[in-house]
């Protein structure tokens, strides 16, 4: 028998996810028992780490939480999930046109690419991007050497059943507490850990996103979130005002810090939160308050809770920039609405793009959609870049 040393049961700390172990291996390096993953990786903050494909070095991009991308031989390639599954279905480039496509017969995965004809074709070219990409079921990595999918986090799926094991060997005994212990504990206050700052924002947003008391479904009432906590109110709020793209929670995230920092505003974020008439996510009618009020465990529910866990780690301006920086075209704008909404209430006039506010027509600056190049400056170009699912942020 051969002894080689492998990553067999996942610990997880505030630093990091590794495993150790010893076990015995068959004599031609198979697994000795079903059911049993090793894979070569340490994953640090709960993020794969960049590694070697093909050649060249694969990096991956993350925005907040999230893993969004990667870059690959100086480009940078981006995926489109299926929302219910976070399965990657399309990687697409710079400019949004899709490069690859996914899909998936129970375990087994076919790459398309397209032709000289434009059609899609699977193919099997190893260099091909579809092919050198490893995220791809649920936002698992596959590893081709042992035909496994490997997670960057505490658990793994092991078969062509999907079957998971969640390893309980853990180092760190917060990641032990119940949700009310956790409350309840200097854990709680990540100002108070004495790691990274990163490393505590991830270890928090990781704790919070696999509570399902945490994203309880609540009752509507005017004041159904009283009772909140502050962390609570904010995740739930940046969930509820865009559910699907990490760049525009993170321009809510700074839209909170802008207006706490502002002397116009409450000068806490939970003040600015439930501040009357300003976010409908949280202070407006029943239905405007499904989402907050019944958060999904998606992609888009593990990214607003990094990002307010982000904002509530530190009252420092430079930790902010250092902890998850500022989308393009996002500079300090201070309001923000969807862009159905805005470009239903909004006029060209005078050469100046207005906006109306509390029933008066208002001249808006900095005006953006993110995702483009360009600010916008009159009703056309909000017609043309509004999305049912993207927000307009502005300044008055």
């Amino acid at each position: 028998m051969k002894i080689r040393r492998i990553l067999a049961a996942i610990i997880a700390s505030a630093t990091m996810i590794t495993c150790t172990g010893n076990v015995e291996l068959n004599a031609d390096n198979s697994q000795p028992t079903p059911n049993t993953t090793y894979f070569d990786l340490v994953f640090e903050n709960y993020k794969f780490p960049n590694e070697i494909r093909d050649g060249y070095l694969l990096e991956y991009i993350y925005e907040g939480y999230s893993l969004i991308g990667f870059n690959y031989r100086g480009n940078n390639y981006y995926y489109s999930r299926n929302n219910s599954n976070n399965s990657v279905e399309t990687i697409y480039d710079e400019s949004g046109n899709d490069i690859a496509r996914y899909e998936y017969n129970g375990y087994e995965t076919l790459v398309y690419q397209k032709d000289n004809n434009d059609a899609w074709v699977v193919t099997e070219e190893s260099s091909f991007i579809g092919n050198i990409n490893p995220i791809r079921l649920h936002g698992y990595r596959f590893n081709e050497e042992t035909d496994k999918y490997e997670y960057a986090g505490d658990e793994l799926v092991l078969d062509d059943t999907y079957s998971a094991q969640s390893c309980n060997s853990y180092s760190n005994e917060e990641l032990l507490l119940t949700y009310e212990d956790f409350v309840a504990s200097d854990v709680y206050a990540p100002k108070t850990r004495t790691n990274s700052l990163g490393q505590s924002v991830d270890a928090w947003a990781n704790y919070l996103y696999n509570s399902a008391e945490f994203r309880r479904s609540i009752s509507y009432s005017s004041g159904w979130y009283s009772s909140l906590s502050d962390i609570e109110i904010l995740c739930r709020l940046i969930y509820a005002e865009n559910t699907t793209y990490a760049d525009d929670q993170r321009a809510i995230a700074w839209v909170l810090v802008y207006r706490r920092m502002n002397s116009a505003f409450p000068d806490t974020l939970r003040g600015v939160a439930t501040a009357s008439g300003q976010f409908a996510s949280i202070t407006s009618t029943e239905a405007n308050t499904q989402h907050s009020r019944n958060p999904e465990k998606t992609e888009g529910w593990r990214t607003a809770i990094w990002y307010a866990c982000a904002i509530s780690s530190s009252d420092s301006y430079s930790d902010y920039l250092s902890l998850f920086g500022k989308p393009n075209l996002y500079l300090n704008q201070m309001y923000f609405t969807s862009s159905n909404y805005f470009y239903n209430n909004c006029r060209d006039y005078n050469g100046k793009l207005q906006y109306k506010m509390d029933g008066t027509y208002r001249d808006v600056s900095s005006a953006a959609i993110l995702g483009y190049s360009s600010f916008i400056t009159n009703k056309t170009t909000v017609n043309s870049r509004r999305s049912s699912s993207r927000n307009l942020f502005f300044n008055i």
